[in-house]
């Protein structure tokens, strides 16, 4: 039986309590409706982007995080710990039901048949789910909404002629992103509130302070085909004209929707461009009713001993009033104190204060190295392989007055990337302790975990954490693992969906990896649905979605169990429908792109898009297209970026 390292950080010590931070009311004017069934695809829908997202503080960041992966991996040798290994579990093993893959299918009348293909995302991917009692599935990557009836087992979004349609952020954000191929709109957050039976959508446009925003959508309805009231939240939000806003997090409450991003100082080092972390608190009920002004709370100037708390992750599943969020040291190779911050009321209220704990542990947690490929050259994997980034906590739920939060972390006795594990208690009395386990094991490594609470009340008392696994003989795919409570015990590693090849989208550098993992549990207790990252046979990337059930006993004939995506072949050749071309540039540019017939007629315009310097990829749906030989162009001013021969079968 293969066994999984578990290293036990046992009591936390609470060394005081501060005050932080200031806070500041707005009014968000709602700018637009937007129904989601009223877009189709244009003929083309040509899609540019950058394939290398920038760090804040450019590659000043990155040298600095690797840096410091270096120097936690030369804290091994020096800090070895007598953590038990330990068998895992295997009767808390979770039951894997239905399990399929984001696609694409376009109908083929005249061939009686329906083509089917993956769906790659950007890098990274940003996996996001949110699932609603009816069955309706929303997940999200980089840079559109793809959606699943599981009921009635079909794509939500189609077009007229059956194909499946992908909702950009374009089409989402309508007039409020003018300029997509310029502003590239990332970060994806889906989120469903059961009480309401309503789906919130958030995702980031722009990287400057000029045209930074954060886009946010409530549903009218249960149907996200209906409409959505969309407002726009200022990305400058000091007004200073010196920050633009980065990396959202997102949770509810009964009344609110509380979420965070990190505030950029564009074009300096990483020490200087990181300016806090901020939390807006925004009353649900002008979300849902379209209220022509959103109410909402800034908090801002988030530190402890006059440092900021970076990257707080907000705690799901708290009915309110009070709010809280989990942070750490996530750039330090290794360190010992983790963060609680807790909002003690509604912004409604008018009461509502802010305060910063800090929890010292007698154990580390530290910068992971990254996850291996087969590719990456032995000893590398602080520099290469797939992307972990840092240590930051990146979810984290609250049942029975237990907080649980997981995110990246260093193995300190196999130096593999692992998942940290947190268990903190004493949230009422005031008497904070906490317990965490290392997840790791010698023959993978993990990333991007994400914790879910299945069960209701304290019927199971399990959670399910999902994440990304890869190694250099194991392709990047998807795993899961079950943790009871009561025992204190996890589940044997559970592989989800095991990755076809290894990732070679960024041939120059690391891959991204992650950087989310979408996790969320359905209406039947004890049941969760995962969307995660794997790697395609192409090498490249594209999510798969997976049914777990975390006991027998409750698998029954009320389980949804479509079959369509499951039983279909996926087409092997990308050139019937969506083609793709990648190409590097220098320096920024704009770059008109052309289809050409072999006798050098203009066949397709397919536009003018702003690149940025580095690896690009435009693609466009090519089945408009008649059978035969073209050749497709990219050209600026001075010079062609790309002359590629393109087969349409």
């Amino acid at each position: 039986m293969r066994t999984v390292a578990i290293v036990c950080l046992l009591l936390a010590t609470l060394t005081s309590i501060a005050q932080s931070g200031k806070k500041t009311s707005f009014k968000i004017p709602k700018k637009q409706s937007v129904k989601l069934s009223d877009f189709g695809e244009s003929e083309y829908s040509p899609s540019m982007q950058n394939l290398e997202a920038p760090y804040p503080g450019g590659e000043n960041y990155w040298t600095f995080i690797k840096d410091q992966k270096k120097k936690a991996s030369a804290l091994v040798s020096s800090n070895k710990r007598s953590g038990q290994q330990i068998d895992f579990d295997a009767s808390l093993n979770p039951v894997l039901g239905e399990n399929f893959g984001m696609i694409r299918e376009v109908p083929a009348p005249s061939l009686d048949t329906t083509f089917v293909f993956n769906v790659s995302g950007g890098t990274p991917l940003d996996n996001t789910l949110a699932l609603s009692k009816n069955g309706i599935l929303l997940t999200s990557v980089n840079s559109f909404l793809w959606g699943y009836d599981l009921y009635n087992d079909s794509i939500l979004f189609k077009n007229t002629d059956g194909s499946t349609r992908l909702i950009s952020f374009a089409n989402f954000g309508d007039t409020l992103i003018p300029n997509p191929s310029s502003s590239q709109p990332f970060d994806p957050k889906l989120f469903y509130d059961k009480r309401n039976d309503r789906f919130i959508f958030v995702f980031l446009d722009g990287r400057g302070p000029s045209d930074s925003q954060c886009i946010i959508g409530f549903s009218t309805t249960s149907d996200p085909r209906d409409e959505w009231n969309v407002y726009s939240i200022p990305g400058d939000p000091r007004g200073q004209g010196a920050n633009w806003t980065d990396y959202p997090a997102i949770s509810i409450t009964e009344n609110e929707l509380l979420f965070t991003v990190n505030m950029i100082i564009p074009g300096v080092s990483w020490q200087a461009g990181f300016d806090g972390t901020v939390i807006w608190q925004i009353n649900l009920d002008d979300g849902y009713t379209g209220a022509t002004n959103l109410r909402a709370d800034l908090w801002d100037g988030i530190t402890y001993n006059n440092r900021y708390v970076r990257y707080l992750c907000p705690v799901e599943d708290h009915d309110g009033p009070n709010s809280y969020f989990i942070s750490n040291h996530p750039w330090d190779a290794q360190n010992d104190t983790l963060f609680l911050v807790e909002v003690t009321n509604t912004a409604e209220s008018g009461t509502a204060e802010l305060t910063v704990t800090p929890i010292k542990s007698n154990e580390v947690y530290g910068m992971p190295p990254n996850g291996r490929q087969e590719d990456t050259p032995a000893g590398a994997q602080d520099s290469l392989g797939l992307q972990t980034n840092d240590a930051r906590f990146l979810g984290a739920v609250i049942q029975n007055n237990v907080i649980h939060a997981v995110g990246n972390t260093r193995d300190f006795n196999l130096n593999n990337a692992g998942v940290y594990h947190t268990r903190i208690s004493g949230i009422n009395s005031g008497n904070l302790q906490a317990t965490a386990n290392v997840i790791s094991v010698d023959s993978l490594d993990l990333g991007y975990p994400k914790i879910c609470y299945p069960s209701e009340g304290t019927q199971f008392n399990r959670y399910v954490i999902g994440f990304n696994h890869t190694y250099t003989d194991v392709y990047a795919g998807i795993s899961a693992i079950v943790y009871d409570d009561d025992t204190d015990e996890y589940s044997e590693i559970m592989r989800l969906k095991s990755g076809e090849n290894y990732v070679l989208r960024i041939a120059t550098s690391y891959e991204r990896w992650g950087d989310y993992f979408g996790i969320q549990a359905s209406s039947i207790p004890g049941q969760v649905y995962t969307a995660g990252y794997y790697g395609l046979q192409n090498r490249s990337s594209s999510t798969w979605m997976n049914k777990i059930t975390i006991d027998q006993s409750l698998v029954s004939t009320q389980d949804i169990e479509p079959s369509k995506l499951i039983n279909t072949t996926l087409y092997p050749n990308p050139v019937v429908e969506r083609y793709a071309v990648q190409f590097t540039t220098t320096a920024k540019t704009e770059v008109t792109i052309h289809v050409y017939d072999m006798n050098g007629k203009l066949v397709a315009d397919l536009g003018d898009h702003m690149v940025k310097v580095g690896l690009n990829e435009f693609s466009f749906n090519a089945s408009s297209l008649a059978s035969g030989t073209y050749i497709i162009k990219g050209f600026n001013e001075t010079s062609d970026l790309f002359n590629q021969k393109l087969i349409r079968e």
